[in-house]
């Protein structure tokens, strides 16, 4: 599970909050 938000370089950015880990998909 996690949450996708877009950041500043308008890249998709998920935020596991399960493995409580942050990756990046360009």
């Amino acid at each position: 599970g996690g949450v996708c938000v877009f950041d500043s370089l308008s890249k998709l950015t998920w935020l596991s909050l399960d493995a409580n880990q942050l990756q990046r998909s360009p």
